[in-house]
């Protein structure tokens, strides 16, 4: 019995050493190597917009990566159109929502885009033909 109680004891005090022990909060040794960096030189100006909705009049705007899903879907309960941005399955930026009427107008604006787009690199010159009189 007497054995007994001097493991317990001894159990007791491992017990309460290693507990303590734990809470002891050692310097890291990585905090030298940390730098602080200063502000960086041109802000970044992340748009406010979903894709359709955001004004692209940044000439040195760099377009979406490839790997953003970019999605426009009609809920019919609601009666909106749901405009995502996603990558993968995570959305990208929070869905907005358009009315019939603001997407039949972003439609409008895209087909006029694409056509005159189209429409400048098909422009073809008269060719010069040399016009011979023969008398």
């Amino acid at each position: 019995m007497k054995i007994g109680n001097l493991l317990l004891g001894a159990l007791a005090v491992i017990f309460a050493i290693s507990a303590f022990a734990g809470r002891s909060n050692p310097p890291s040794p990585y905090q030298d190597a940390q730098t602080q960096l200063g502000n960086d030189t041109i802000p970044l100006k992340d748009r406010k917009d979903d894709f359709i909705n955001g004004n692209g009049t940044n000439p040195f705007d760099l377009k979406d990566p490839a790997v953003i899903t970019k999605e426009v879907e009609y809920d019919p309960e609601t009666n909106r159109y749901i405009i995502t941005e996603r990558i993968g399955d995570d959305y990208f930026r929070a869905p907005t929502y358009m009315t019939f009427e603001e997407y039949l107008q972003y439609r409008d604006e895209e087909q006029q885009n694409a056509f005159s787009k189209n429409s400048l690199t098909k422009v073809e010159l008269p060719l010069m033909v040399d016009v011979c009189v023969i008398a």
